[in-house]
């Protein structure tokens, strides 16, 4: 594997989870999926996304009241969040649906809008520059009607990961990027991640994320191939590292 590129930064809420025998056990698996975290920007942060507040979140729940009882969000500060974000979304500070371009406009929206929540990780993900291509190859719209996800945007900058000193490594994901700017990751599939284990010896951290390969790239074969059980979707390395504020 070669370089890595800057993907954008996402916000995520991460709570300790479930995992018995595990090095991740009482831990927060800090996956790049908001298939296991809540992203605290995401569709329904945007005012001209035609979110509709009393939609369900769950089956148990509407979206406001889920929001409420989370975050602390009432009507009024959900309307000046939603407004925050549209005038960010148009200088190209954020790109939908959940990615941060740059990591101080994700520390501000934190501190003024969620100031007192816990448990957040504001994490940078990294994408070997081969997969990069991948995904905007994949991705790129066909059409200018044709709606582009903030990753794409992003990726297409190819801007070089950096070592930074408020940038901490935490591991690596294994990532498959959908059309809509959100990853999978192989923990949605538990047969997949004991079967890359097997096959790679690949070796989880505390973190829930994978240590260091000499060479990603056989991983990233079987990953794409049509045999291989997952989504249809591309997939490659992320490299994710927490953002100290």
């Amino acid at each position: 594997m070669g370089n890595y590129y800057l993907g954008g930064y996402l916000l995520l809420h991460c709570l300790p989870g479930n995992y018995p025998d595990s090095p991740l056990d009482g831990k927060p698996l800090l996956t790049c999926s908001t298939c296991f975290n809540d992203s605290l920007l995401d569709d329904w942060s945007y005012c001209w996304s035609g979110f509709d507040k009393n939609d369900p979140y769950d089956a148990w729940v509407t979206i406001r009241e889920h929001l409420a009882s989370a975050y602390s969000l009432d009507d009024i500060t959900w309307e000046r969040l939603s407004g925050w974000v549209n005038e960010k979304y148009e200088t190209g500070n954020v790109g939908w649906p959940a990615l941060f371009m740059d990591a101080a406009t994700a520390i501000e929206y934190k501190q003024t809008f969620f100031p007192q929540l816990n448990d957040c990780y504001l994490l940078a993900l990294y994408i070997d520059g081969n997969d990069a291509q991948r995904f905007i190859d994949s991705w790129r719209p066909q059409n200018d009607m044709e709606g582009m996800p903030g990753i794409y945007r992003k990726l297409s900058a190819f801007q070089p990961e950096q070592a930074l000193s408020d940038e901490k490594l935490l591991g690596y994901d294994i990532g498959g990027l959908d059309i809509d700017g959100g990853f999978h990751t192989s923990h949605c599939h538990s047969s997949l991640h004991d079967e890359l284990c097997q096959r790679f010896a690949l070796t989880l951290n505390s973190h829930g994320l994978y240590d260091a390969l000499d060479d990603w790239q056989p991983v990233v074969d079987y990953m794409n191939n049509d045999k291989t059980v997952c989504e249809p979707v591309p997939w490659g390395i992320v490299k994710i590292k927490q953002v100290i504020f």
